[in-house]
């Protein structure tokens, strides 16, 4: 039997869920999406799941195409009961999508930009058409590995967002780089750097204890970073390290009980 290709895997994934299909058109990088409407009266927060860097390495090699082979934060989206109304977005140039003019689709969008400012602003847009479309009266960012980075970057510049959630992110990619002996990716932002715009979000943090992908030192640098930023030390944030998990396990199997110790309903 032929291989399934990604685009039918993310669309099966999805029908589990209910998410319907969403062409999500940005300035910058249009964008894979698939949403769900919030059931009758609800009036919850719309709840944005982001997607991973994705295959941005083969081999250790750059890859051509950043598409995930699995992708896990599609698999939590789908996964999640929530009363309210719920999108997914993948990433720029995932699932064949080019850049708008100006913007072409290249290995530096999935390498040295994967954090950068016109990836940001494609998930900002995406995230203020749903809201829209939706009605919802504030924001709930998560994301799993890079998608929670960005995450962690739209939520810094928004008003409307109730709490931010990421599992397994490199949340201070400066440290995360040095420690997996990698380049650095000079072209992005990282969150660490600016920990005063994020110490007000409400925000809870997964990371795998056995993660060597994104090691929990790399949750502890960014903790320190805001607690650097706060004037007490203290803030409304949550860090859990997973006994058992790494940066792949076992994240969809734990999400129940785990978006609920997260802060989620």
């Amino acid at each position: 039997m032929p291989l399934e290709s990604p685009d039918a895997q993310a669309d099966r994934i999805a029908a589990r869920g209910k998410l319907q299909p969403w062409d999500v058109a940005t300035p910058t990088f249009p964008l894979k999406g698939y949403r769900r409407a919030a059931r009758a009266g609800s009036g919850a927060a719309l709840r944005v799941y982001i997607e991973s860097d994705g295959q941005n390495f083969v081999r250790g090699r750059l890859s051509g195409d950043p598409t995930p082979a699995l992708p896990i934060s599609l698999q939590l989206a789908a996964a999640d009961d929530w009363a309210g109304p719920v999108i997914f977005l993948a990433r720029p140039c995932q699932y064949g999508l080019r850049g708008a003019p100006g913007f072409p689709c290249e290995p530096r969008v999935w390498d040295q930009r994967r954090y950068g400012r016109d990836a940001v602003a494609a998930a900002n847009a995406a995230v203020d058409q749903a809201k829209a479309w939706s009605g919802a009266p504030s924001v709930e960012l998560i994301g799993y590995s890079g998608g929670g980075v960005i995450a962690a970057l739209v939520a810094a510049g928004r008003p409307d967002v109730a709490r931010l959630v990421t599992i397994a992110s490199p949340l201070d990619s400066t440290a995360w780089t040095r420690d997996t002996n990698v380049d650095s990716i000079d072209d992005s932002i990282n969150p660490a750097d600016i920990a005063a715009q994020l110490i007000a979000v409400p925000q809870a943090h997964a990371h795998g204890a056995s993660d060597r992908v994104v090691r929990p030192t790399v949750a502890a640098s960014y903790r320190n970073a805001l607690v650097r930023a706060s004037s007490d030390g203290k803030g409304p944030w949550t860090f859990l390290l997973e006994p058992g998990a790494d940066h792949d396990c076992c994240w969809l199997e734990r999400w129940p009980d785990l978006r609920r110790r997260l802060g989620l309903k």
